[in-house]
């Protein structure tokens, strides 16, 4: 037990305020109050007004703000917008290079079956170009469908706007035309603005973005980048998903970049181009392999371009890329936003999300579990969360306080170390200064709720970094089914597919029948599995740490990682394939040469190269369980490892070092028994004493207590 470690608690361990417009205000007065509230510092930018960056006042007094913030010993992080999404600048950045928009393509389709057809495709609208044009021929032995022989791929000649088709009888021509991706998109559904917005895929269009938004900083005082804890972005994304399912648009949006054909070859070994319509169809059964690949590719672009070119260019300067990404509660989002949402976070200085359901009792348990693997792959010390009680603000707001509470525990629990926040406090009741001068800093918390917030996150932080977590249940994040489901559509209904979201579904209810039962899982990705798999060995396995690893239900997996998996398996390690509970069914489609794909089975589809079929096979490894199963299964085996006895709505989160944090997300007192001699830690009063095996253990409505093992110190 260490009795010491609530005390000199980090000062930069604290929250920070989103304070947009602080450069402005009086400063020094706010930097008091911040202080006085307990505050770490504040995250602020330049002044949007009259110009942005281009405006050098607004420049000038950001570094004057940001070296009183230096000065008064508060940390502080730079918004790099006037809004969001980040990239636009204000619109500046696209300002005489309308060719660094954001781009997608979609597809025109025309088939041939009894009679020829020959004319001329001209594009409408403000479509720009057409990049790729083919004909193929059609198997017509089964007269319910119509089958292209990819084999048969010939490209047609066509100029920047018109293409002519001469089609024979049992042909089909696809052509493929890209517009600016724009209507519909998440750049003109948010409550910032509705500006145009740039390629995060092309290296220029970011470049453009640094000299126009990061530069104009830089130049004014070098000092501003290099004493900032970190630089936030906001909500990038490659802009080819619609954000609202009640709209219709005439084109189905892929994203696309001018390099992206010529990247694709040089990235995954072979063209894309005759495989262009498996973006969209699934006239053949390797449709996963070719989408699998394609989203690969967009968020190697994404990550190297976007977040690694700035990165690289702050880390010059003294500091790093952080803020958030977006839509991270599912998977098939990860897909449609960036191709590889881990990819492109990977290649932050610092990973970050942020949460808008901040209720406790409906929140996204996985979302924080996502960043909470992707951090411990970085090696940081967590991650950031943008803390934004936008949805549900109804339920929030009658009690916002304890569901802020109750919220930052669930994300420290899960891996979070440093929150920004819009739940801002009411520094107008600093008694230091003139209330008038902070009128425009009227925030939902007091100063002894703000002092209250800060103790407990400090005092989390002070127990929880620098810790990984144990992993004991790990939980595939299975990426390349979300990737291999995506098709561009015409419609923001993604989330209606029953077939998209099956992994989606299937992760929700593992965190409600694991999690809120009081038994935990960390994820793995892709990565981690292949290198668990190269360090496998049968004389070591049963010591092996990563011994129990569950399968969502997902219809495709690739190759790599069924070997993986297999070999896992040899050694020794428990590979569970979960299966729908009972009453909700079984998701099921079919590949295109009919071999059936059965959701939660252990009847995966696998396309492994360029001209094999999809295949469909039971796998010789692994059993199929429930959900429920799971928990049982979880329970009994874990059972010897607890500290405190389950109880229901408590959560638990292991680490090592014999660290274990438990969450009581009732509205009520939770009491549990403690199940070996153990260090109580309460960090939201600083109280740390001994419990026995066979105490009871009281956990407050929306608080955490952390229990460390006897004998383990830290």
């Amino acid at each position: 037990m260490n009795d010491k470690i609530f005390e000199n608690l980090s000062p930069s361990a604290g929250i920070n305020p989103m304070m947009h417009s602080l450069p402005g205000s009086d400063v020094r007065l706010a930097c008091a109050a911040l202080k006085d509230f307990g505050f770490s510092g504040a995250v602020t930018n330049v002044s949007g007004e009259n110009g942005f960056t281009k405006n050098a006042e607004n420049v000038e007094k950001l570094a004057a703000a940001a070296k009183i913030l230096h000065e008064s010993g508060l940390e502080y992080w730079i918004y790099d917008e006037t809004g969001y999404p980040s990239g636009q600048a204000g619109g500046i950045t696209l300002e005489n290079h309308p060719e660094l928009e954001a781009k997608g393509f979609y597809m025109r389709k025309f088939e041939a079956f009894l009679q020829p057809k020959e004319f001329t495709y001209e594009i409408d609208g403000d479509s720009t170009k057409i990049v790729h044009a083919a004909k193929y021929k059609i198997n017509l032995s089964d007269t319910c469908e119509a089958y292209l022989r990819f084999d048969t791929a010939e490209s047609l000649q066509f100029s920047k706007k018109r293409v002519k088709i001469d089609l024979q009888p049992g042909e089909a021509a696809y052509i493929f035309v890209t517009r600016p991706a724009y209507e519909g998109a998440h750049t003109v559904h948010n409550i910032s603005s509705r500006k145009r917005y740039i390629d995060i895929l092309d290296k220029r269009a970011v470049k453009r973005f640094l000299e126009v938004a990061y530069a104009p900083i830089a130049a004014a005082d070098e000092n501003v980048y290099k004493n900032a804890r970190a630089v936030f972005t906001d909500e990038p994304s490659v802009m080819a998903s619609y954000a609202r399912e009640h709209e219709v648009f005439n084109y189905a949006l892929a994203p696309y970049t001018g390099s992206l054909f010529k990247e694709f070859r040089a990235r995954r070994g072979y063209s894309l181009l005759p495989y262009l319509p498996l973006i969209f169809e699934e006239t053949s059964g390797v449709y996963p392999k070719i989408r699998t690949d394609f989203y690969e590719t967009v968020g190697e672009l994404a990550a190297e371009n976007y977040t690694g070119q700035i990165n690289a260019y702050l880390k010059k300067r003294g500091t790093k890329i952080a803020g958030h990404y977006l839509a991270e509660e599912h998977v098939w989002e990860h897909a449609a936003n960036y191709g590889s949402y881990e990819r492109v976070l990977e290649k932050t200085g610092y990973p970050g999300m942020d949460i808008l359901q901040c209720t406790p009792e409906d929140f996204y348990f996985n979302a924080p579990k996502f960043l909470q693997m992707i951090a411990e792959k970085k090696g940081t010390d967590g991650f950031m969360v943008e803390y934004c009680p936008f949805f549900n603000a109804e339920t929030f707001y009658k009690n916002p306080f304890e569901n802020t509470v109750g919220a930052l525990s669930i994300l420290y629990m899960y891996g979070a170390r440093k929150i920004n926040s819009y739940f801002e406090p009411n520094l107008c009741e600093y008694s230091g200064g003139n209330a008038a001068a902070l009128a425009r800093f009227r925030g939902g918390l007091n100063r002894g709720q703000s002092r209250y917030l800060n103790d407990y996150v400090r005092r989390m932080y002070a127990l929880l970094s620098g810790r990984k977590t144990r992993k004991i249940t790990c939980v595939y994040y299975a990426l390349e089914d979300a990737q291999s489901k995506f098709a561009p559509r015409c419609c923001g209904k993604y989330a209606r597919d029953g077939v998209l979201t099956a992994l989606d579904r299937s992760l929700g209810n593992l965190a409600k029948t694991l999690l809120l039962n009081g038994e935990e899982y960390v994820f793995i990705d892709a990565d981690e599995l292949q290198t668990a798999a190269e360090k496998a060995g049968k004389a070591s396995a049963k010591n092996a740490e990563m011994r129990r690893i569950v399968v969502p239900v997902c219809d495709f997996l690739r190759e790599e990682t069924i070997a993986a998996l297999k070999k896992l398996s040899e050694s020794g390690a428990e590979i569970l394939f979960l299966k729908e509970d009972e009453e909700s069914g079984a998701a099921a489609c079919a590949c295109a040469d009919g071999a059936s794909k059965i959701g939660g089975s252990t009847k995966i589809s696998i396309g492994r190269t360029i001209g094999e079929k999809c295949e469909a096979r039971k796998l010789p490894f692994g059993e199929e369980v429930t959900a429920k199963t799971l928990l049982k299964k979880i329970r009994k085996e874990e059972k010897k490892r607890a500290l405190l006895a389950p109880q229901p709505n408590v959560l638990k989160q292991s680490y090592e070092g014999g660290i274990c944090v438990y969450y009581n997300n009732n509205k009520a007192e939770a009491q549990a028994k403690v199940m070996k001699n153990a260090a109580v830690y309460e960090p939201a009063t600083g109280r740390i004493y001994a419990a026995a095996a066979g105490e009871i253990v009281k956990i407050p409505a929306y608080r955490a207590a952390i229990l460390e093992e006897a004998g383990e110190t830290r």
